[in-house]
């Protein structure tokens, strides 16, 4: 995370995560067939998340993606995955004790890249 992206207008109080991998069509969505014939389901999202600055955050709530060209997407957080890193995983630094997989819609894969921000303000609006 570069100085311009410490800078951005959320609070203290936000749950900052950056997007250190993503996935198209999302876990859930592949998962439950039927979620499969909803329009607009193709543009889910699975992100995995690592910690930037403290915060939990909501599912219930929206939350927004900023990417490093500037732009910031309005995303609904769809569902949150039980994850179990294997030892490879965990050793080489592809998962780290408290990283999150999360499903959003909202945002096309072609808009993401790693490095990009998920971040959710304390007050923000439920879904």
């Amino acid at each position: 995370m570069d100085q311009d992206e410490r800078s951005k207008p959320w609070t203290a109080d936000a749950a900052v995560y950056e997007i250190t991998r993503f996935f198209p069509v999302g876990f859930i969505a592949k998962k439950i067939p039927a979620l499969r014939t909803i329009e607009g389901v193709e543009a889910w999202v699975d992100l995995h998340l690592r910690p930037v600055l403290p915060g939990k955050i909501d599912i219930t709530k929206e939350a927004i993606v900023w990417t490093q060209a500037g732009n910031s997407y309005a995303v609904c957080i769809e569902g949150s995955h039980s994850v179990s890193p294997t030892h490879e995983a965990l050793r080489t630094g592809i998962w780290q004790a408290g990283d999150w997989l999360i499903t959003v819609s909202g945002i096309a894969p072609e808009q993401l890249q790693a490095g990009d921000l998920l971040v959710q303000e304390r007050n923000a609006s439920k879904r």
